[in-house]
């Protein structure tokens, strides 16, 4: 079996636990059904945290890229257009060749559409569909992707996903992917996972709460040491290299 596979870790979780190995996740013992059970909770659970090994950096898509609605144009289902006298943007119900805005309004060929964007923000992107968190969002005119531009992550009411809001255009965003290939996954984020899944495995194989809670703490704690020993492992164009800095933290 390779050694980072998903039964060793799983196997590992069983450990911190006193319980038996498997020896596949499709066992019908006791242990490879809980394991089974709560594998992909646990894994989304765990992949949420500052990884460097699952980070991946994508453009952001705008939620309602309109262009000006113009006559004697051919216009199909689900496009959007911007009316500048009302500054509305709507959204294309039936595909048509436009006449006037007003006529085809009335045949209802179009529908008011309303982006969800609160107050003080500017726009609105959709969530890349294999984050598990968004860590920071930036442009090419950005001084520090370290830090990254402000943005909010919600949910978008009228069109029932989340977004994210921010003032910047053009925007990347710098986030957590899903990764279900055990042979990536580094040592400090098995460990850290074992005792995720520990956690989720306490209680239907040994009924034990505090035993739980316990597990809970080894992870949040793997986590953290995770976190700070991955700020070693980049380095940004302007950083400056300074030998005092570590001797000051």
């Amino acid at each position: 079996m390779p050694a980072n596979s998903q039964v060793s870790i799983c196997n590992l979780a069983l450990r911190h636990i006193a319980q038996k190995k498997i020896t596949a996740i499709t066992d019908t013992t006791p242990q490879a059904i809980a394991c089974n059970d709560v594998w992909d909770f646990a894994l989304k659970e765990a992949l949420r945290g500052d990884w460097p090994f699952n980070k991946t950096i994508d453009a952001l898509k705008l939620m309602s890229p309109a262009a000006e609605w113009v006559t004697a144009t051919a216009y199909a289902v689900g496009d959007f257009v911007y009316i500048t006298s009302t500054a509305l943007t709507y959204k294309c119900a039936t595909a048509h060749t436009s006449g006037t805005f007003a006529t085809d309004l009335a045949a209802v060929k179009w529908v008011l559409y309303t982006a969800y964007v609160p107050l003080h923000w500017l726009y609105s992107y959709d969530l890349p569909s294999s984050s598990l968190g968004i860590w920071k969002v930036y442009n090419e005119g950005t001084k520090d992707k370290d830090v990254g531009e402000n943005f909010r992550v919600i949910y978008d009411r009228v069109n029932g996903k989340e977004v994210i809001i921010t003032d910047c255009a053009d925007a990347y965003a710098e986030y957590g992917y899903l990764i279900s290939d055990t042979t990536l996954f580094d040592s400090n984020f098995t460990n850290a996972l074992a005792y995720r899944l520990a956690a989720e495995l306490a209680m239907p194989l040994n009924g034990d709460p505090q035993q739980a809670a316990e597990m809970i703490k080894l992870f949040n704690n793997a986590k953290s040491e995770a976190e700070r020993s991955s700020g070693y492992e980049s380095k940004t164009p302007d950083e400056q290299a300074n030998p005092f800095v570590d001797s000051r933290t």
